[in-house]
């Protein structure tokens, strides 16, 4: 649906958000390890675009797909 498209201003917002608080819950996992904690925020980065590009664009949805796929 959006492989190749550009994300505007509000769905941008949206997936931007999604991943600001998701890594908020996550890098305490990370702090002793900057390295993993680089590829745990590269994995997010593409959970939450994939979420968002198989049509989860409500932020509480693309959030708990992300948890899913990252618990």
């Amino acid at each position: 649906m959006f492989d190749n498209a550009a994300l505007g201003p509000d769905d941008l917002k949206k997936v931007t958000q999604a991943f600001e608080e998701n890594w908020e819950k996550l890098k305490s996992n990370y702090e002793d390890d900057p390295q993993s904690a680089e590829a745990a925020r590269e994995r997010l980065a593409a959970t939450v675009l994939a979420s968002f590009r198989n049509g989860q664009v409500d932020g509480v949805r693309i959030k708990a797909h992300v948890l899913y796929w990252s618990a």
